[in-house]
């Protein structure tokens, strides 16, 4: 699935030039492009983590290039219900870690209500196709670059299966005029995210992952995302271990330290 919107223009260009919604502080920049006409989005979660869709597989030592950036992919770790105690089934998510630091990060929405909510959708697939009152296509012709929409988020809902996979999800209907920059999620978007501005912190924070549309062929009428509020846990226990590097260098501060002691 690329976020569709009826303005193509404004979605490939930087929302921070918009003010509405507090489009003005939000940093597109944590969303990458893996693949040209195939492929899929990555969204990042630590300073070197991404997370993303498992349906489309990346391996250790696969790249891609963003903003004039190669990263080599080191390590892919795939949702197990077995590492997480708080779901009875694997979902479709991945977490990527590459080997440079990442340019920036969303930090994981925890507020309890979201429905009705705005949200911010970013993808790198492709661009619309038609667009009517409440349905969408998009056009496999079109070149993936990364767009921004918006929508509003109508449902929750715990353990819903789609395919080999179970997850809690939410949703969002495509209205036009609901929002301004209604938007849908297209082909290759999987794995962009759902950002709501959190009026406490006063950021932009990750509350979804695209992973799959609603309707038919020649009218779609929504998105879904997998609601990363509850999996949050999972995503901490992975990415708070120390990268390799920096184990070596507390490993070997250690050793320093009990030099110096042997030596008083």
């Amino acid at each position: 699935m690329a976020i569709v919107t009826n303005d193509t223009a404004t979605s490939a260009t930087d929302p921070s030039n918009y003010s509405s919604y507090n489009l003005s502080s939000l940093d597109w920049d944590g969303v990458y492009q893996f693949g040209t006409s195939a492929g899929k989005t990555m969204t990042a979660v630590g300073s070197y983590w991404l997370i993303s869709s498992r349906h489309y597989t990346l391996s250790a030592g696969n790249t891609f290039t963003q903003d004039g950036v190669t990263y080599t992919i080191q390590e892919v770790v795939n949702h197990s219900a077995s590492d997480d105690p708080n779901h009875d089934y694997d979902a479709d998510l991945t977490l990527i870690r590459v080997d440079k630091a990442l340019s920036t990060y969303y930090d994981i929405y925890d507020g309890a209500s979201i429905t009705n909510k705005v949200v911010a959708m970013i993808g790198t697939g492709h661009a619309a196709g038609t667009v009517s009152s409440t349905s969408y296509t998009w056009s496999d012709s079109t070149s993936r670059v990364r767009r921004w929409g918006t929508n509003k988020v109508d449902f929750a809902y715990s353990d819903y299966a789609m395919g080999t996979y179970t997850e809690d999800i939410l949703g969002a209907y495509f209205t036009l005029g609901n929002t301004t920059y209604e938007a849908g999620a297209a082909d290759h978007d999987s794995g962009g995210g759902w950002l709501v501005y959190d009026t406490l912190s006063g950021t932009w924070e990750l509350v979804g992952l695209n992973i799959a549309v609603m309707g038919t062929t020649g009218a779609y009428t929504g998105s879904v995302a997998i609601d990363l509020r509850d999996y949050a846990d999972w995503i901490d226990s992975v990415i708070s271990v120390p990268e390799p590097v920096t184990v070596a260098i507390l490993t070997l501060g250690g050793c320093a330290v009990l030099l110096r002691r042997r030596r008083k």
